[in-house]
């Protein structure tokens, strides 16, 4: 999964042109929310938890927060969405 991340994220680089998406973010993402996004590529939401010592319901929490400011509505979504964005 990580190598899928980062091959995407490369071919976002190389193409910035190519990205779907002209939209901005609703809001600014904290930054317990951008740690949280950092480890959505490569973690299940038990692993972000024990990762940054927090709770499961935290990690629900600030990726609910996450996946509406930008605009998504599902795992992959936001993953591209982060990329497309260069938060990833």
């Amino acid at each position: 999964m990580a190598q899928l991340v980062c091959a995407a994220v490369e071919v976002r680089a190389a193409h910035p042109d190519a990205t779907r998406s002209g939209r901005l973010l609703t809001g600014h993402l904290t930054p317990a929310e951008r740690r949280v996004l950092k480890l959505l590529p490569t973690s299940t939401y038990p692993q972000i938890a024990a990762t940054l010592f927090i709770s499961y319901g935290t990690v629900k929490t600030h990726l609910r927060s996450v996946y509406h400011k930008l605009g998504a509505a599902t795992r992959s979504e936001a993953i591209e969405r982060a990329v497309d964005l260069r938060l990833l």
